[in-house]
C-alpha cells in the first residue's frame, strides 16, 4: 500500500507563516508532526509512503533544509518500509546530484511536461536512487496513446536500468476530467505491460 503525504518544506514554503522566526524553524517543527502521521501510516499497514516536496526545485538553495526535514521523517520509519520523494515544478539541474543524499529509495519526478528537456540532468551524474519517472502530463487534458507513452517509458532507461524504473504520471490526475484521467492511466498500465513484455521478450535495446 502506497500513501502520499505533503512534506514539511512545501507545507512551510507555501503557508502564511505567522507564528515562526522563519520558513526554515516552520519546516522542521512540521518534519516532528509528518514524521507523527507517517509512524501512525505505517501501523496501519502502509508500505510505501511518499513524501511530496513540489516547492524543492523552486528553491533550490535549501535543499539541505529539506535533507534535514527528510531524516526527521524518517528517523522511526522501519527500514523494509519504502520510501520515495516527489518532486515536480523547477530546475532539476539547480538540486541535482546533491538529493541523491536523501534518505530516500525512489524519486518521482515530473519530466513528461516539458517534452524530457531536463532528462539529460540525471545522466550526467550516476543515478544511484530507484526512478519513477512521469509518463503522462497533468497538465493537459489530451489523452497519451499507448505508443507515445511506450515512447515515453523507454526514456527512462536512459537513466535506469528497468528493474529500477516505476512508471507514473508527472503528478496527481485530480484537476482533470474523470474520462481524461482514467483514460491517461489505463493507457499507461497497458504501455508499461507491453513494454514488461518486449523486455522480457529481449525487444528493447537498451544500450
Amino acid at each position: 500500500m502506497k500513501v502520499p503525504i505533503t512534506g514539511p518544506y512545501t507545507l512551510a514554503s507555501w503557508s502564511f507563516n505567522e507564528a515562526y522566526d522563519g520558513d526554515e524553524q516552520l519546516a522542521y517543527e512540521l518534519a516532528e508532526l509528518v514524521n507523527e502521521e507517517i509512524v501512525r501510516l505505517v501501523d496501519a499497514g502502509a508500505t510505501y509512503i511518499q513524501i511530496d516536496e513540489p516547492a524543492l526545485a523552486t528553491t533550490p538553495d535549501d535543499h539541505a533544509i529539506v535533507g534535514e526535514c527528510l531524516d526527521r521523517i524518517v528517523d522511526d520509519v522501519p527500514a523494509d518500509i519504502r520510501v520515495g520523494l516527489h518532486v515536480c515544478y523547477g530546475d532539476y539541474f539547480r538540486i541535482y546530484p546533491e538529493i541523491l543524499e536523501y534518505p530516500v529509495d525512489e524519486f518521482d519526478l515530473e519530466l513528461c511536461n516539458g517534452q524530457y528537456e531536463q532528462l539529460d540532468v540525471f545522466t550526467d551524474h550516476e543515478f544511484t536512487a530507484d526512478l519513477a519517472l512521469g509518463v503522462v502530463d497533468a497538465h493537459t487534458a489530451e489523452v497519451e496513446s499507448v505508443e507515445q507513452i511506450k515512447a515515453n517509458i523507454r526514456k527512462g532507461f536512459e537513466v535506469v536500468p528497468p528493474e529500477r524504473l516505476t512508471v507514473s504520471p508527472d503528478c496527481g490526475l485530480k484537476l482533470l476530467p474523470r474520462d481524461v484521467a482514467y483514460g491517461k492511466m489505463e493507457n499507461m498500465v497497458q504501455a508499461a505491460r507491453e513494454v514488461e513484455a518486449e523486455l522480457d521478450a529481449g525487444e528493447v535495446d537498451l544500450d
